[in-house]
């Protein structure tokens, strides 16, 4: 799993400036690559990310999500969208471009970060995906939480 980065959390920062500090870190690791980031986290996720273990998740999954797009495409953007539905699944939506057919193709041959990350939502209730269309990659997680 990709570790190099800043682990530090802020709780009084909120998950946004959390998040935003791990990608910004993330981007540091890789500077020939310029990918503008956009971060949408609708109230309620912002609530429940409040707790520490709650946001230790969600660094840790982005981080590998993210981590992924850098290391792996050649994206321009990211659009990542994390939002707690009224049935308490929380929803992380990454949406990249960048990504080729052979990129896609190797997401599901992966036996090292991917496979990780697979298991890691996994053991949380969850669930990841990948779809795949004209150089867009969406990568989404879903996870039953209390």
């Amino acid at each position: 799993m990709m570790n190099f980065y800043s682990a530090n959390i802020f709780l009084e920062y909120g998950a946004y400036i959390n998040l935003e500090n791990m990608l910004n870190s993330i981007q540091a690791i890789y500077p020939n690559k310029k990918v503008q980031l956009k971060i949408d986290i609708n109230e309620k996720a912002e609530k429940y990310l409040k707790n520490k273990v709650h946001l230790e998740m969600l660094l840790q999954i982005s981080k590998e999500l993210i981590n992924n797009i850098f290391k792996h495409s050649n994206a321009t953007y990211i659009k990542y969208e994390i939002k707690l539905d009224e049935n308490m699944v929380l929803i992380i939506n990454c949406k990249s471009d960048g990504a080729s057919a052979i990129d896609y193709e190797n997401i599901f041959k992966s036996k090292g970060g991917v496979l990780l990350l697979r298991v890691l939502v996994e053991a949380n209730n969850g669930k990841l995906t990948y779809n795949y269309s004209n150089g867009i990659l969406w990568s989404s997680v879903e996870l039953e939480v209390d």
